[in-house]
């Protein structure tokens, strides 16, 4: 039985802005069985909230605007669930990748307008796994082309109108495909998957599942072109362990620092890159 009937929209603003006394504000603005899991924050204001909506027994996707102080501009179902990212365009528009249906076994790219009103589809991946809750991520390049990182190991590079510039599946060092599933399946989620180094390349980081026990942290570095540039897995000496990508960051010297966990432990890896 779920016991969540509706869910809040909760700011707590930081240190430093006009706000007075650190108060901010409470809303519910969610309908029953709503699970906000990606939050935007939109370039004029205002914020983008992604959730799947439990319309009878099957899942929807939904989007959901407000203003500045959570105020609901407008909502919106989709027919297809699980949106897995939003990334804003530079005409304001959003596009959005999700399951192309209830199966789960398609994936798709979609430009909405401001108002949430879906402009088109394209097909991008077809008999690969679908990607669940948080199973895919959507980022704008500094070219103004954006990179989609898919739950079955795949990032494509894609245009405005969603055609693909490449594509590039990133293998494990025993040859495997990468299936990110540890992180999404079980909803131990990496945010900001995918980043972007000075010099335009790409760092990913995710949890490579070898098996129900066992997983790695996957680091991978492609260049503008999707060429591979470096690859890596954790831990190298001691396969068995169950290691789980967190988060991870761009340091200012070159390098990426990742967080995660070996069992239940916590753990920090610095790598290097040549830039």
């Amino acid at each position: 039985m779920r016991l969540l009937k509706l869910w809040i929209l909760v700011l707590i603003p930081l240190l430093g802005t006009s706000i007075v006394n650190g108060q901010g504000w409470m809303k519910s603005i969610g309908d029953i069985y709503d699970f906000p899991y990606s939050l935007e924050v939109l370039e004029n204001g205002g914020y983008l909230v992604v959730c799947e909506a439990q319309i009878s027994t099957a899942p929807n996707g939904r989007i959901i605007r407000t203003d500045d102080n959570g105020t609901v501009l407008w909502r919106k179902d989709y027919i297809f669930p699980n949106i897995g990212g939003v990334a804003e365009m530079n005409n304001n528009n959003f596009l959005i990748v999700h399951d192309l249906d209830q199966n789960q076994d398609s994936i798709g790219v979609s430009e909405i307008d401001v108002n949430g009103n879906l402009l088109w589809t394209k097909k991008l991946e077809s008999g690969l796994n679908g990607m669940g809750p948080n199973g895919a991520e959507i980022v704008q390049t500094f070219d103004q082309k954006f990179v989609v990182k898919t739950q079955s190991g795949f990032i494509h590079k894609i245009d405005s109108i969603g055609d693909p510039l490449w594509s590039y599946r990133v293998d494990t060092i025993d040859i495997n495909p990468v299936d990110w599933q540890y992180d999404f399946l079980t909803h131990q989620v990496i945010t900001k998957g995918v980043q972007e180094m000075s010099d335009e390349s790409l760092i990913i980081v995710g949890t490579d599942a070898l098996n129900q026990n066992t997983s790695r942290i996957a680091l991978v570095q492609l260049d503008k072109n999707g060429n591979l540039l470096f690859k890596k897995e954790y831990p190298i000496n001691n396969p068995s362990f169950k290691e789980v990508a967190r988060c991870f960051i761009l340091t200012q010297d070159g390098g990426v620092l990742i967080g995660g966990e070996v069992d239940t432990t916590g753990i920090f890896i610095k790598n290097m890159f040549k830039n």
